[in-house]
């Protein structure tokens, strides 16, 4: 991207952008810019001007991806982009996510209680990079922030520590994987 270049100025121009990006930041309206950071962490403004402007200001990076999304969904809804517009939103939790469980429901030969090495063999989906991308996906679709992995010792097979290079359960090639 070309940060030389300046947003959009003029009669029914459309401008997306955060209010806290360095580069962008002075050129947007200070009225515009004030009731995106009022929308808080993650909020956004939508709004247009009596010149036909067309302003999406996230109070932040996140919140101007969410508010590119409800702009999505009320043009999948109308059919068109809004003529006037004035919404300010953010979201109501802090930490928004899902759990995923990286257990099985036996103990595997070898091994004991939280014990489950994360190999190809045990956990295929945990290796299907569509599927990961597509489950990601979901997560943005649904303003989702976060993904927890509920184990007990996850770290052993998804890391190498310095302080303990051998607490590892699987092999170089499957953590080299992750």
């Amino acid at each position: 991207m070309d940060y030389k270049q300046k947003l959009p100025q003029g009669k029914n121009s459309i401008v997306v952008a955060a209010a806290d990006d360095k580069v962008f930041s002075a050129q947007i309206p200070q009225d515009i810019k004030k009731k995106a950071l009022t929308a808080g962490k993650e909020g956004f403004f939508i709004s247009t001007d009596a010149s036909g402007n067309f302003y999406l200001i996230g109070a932040d990076h996140s919140g101007t991806l969410y508010g590119c999304l409800d702009l999505i969904d009320r043009i999948a809804e109308n059919k068109s982009l809004p003529a006037k517009l004035a919404v300010t939103d953010h979201p109501e939790m802090v930490l928004r996510g899902t759990c995923i469980g990286l257990q099985k429901p036996d103990y595997l030969p070898g091994h004991d209680v939280y014990e489950y090495p994360y190999t190809e063999e045990s956990f295929p989906w945990l290796y299907d990079k569509k599927l990961w991308i597509k489950y990601l996906d979901m997560m943005v679709d649904n303003r989702y922030n976060s993904l927890y992995l509920w184990n007990g010792h996850p770290f052993s097979s998804l890391l190498r520590l310095k302080e303990y290079p051998y607490a590892v359960e699987v092999d170089d090639a499957t953590l080299k994987k992750k």
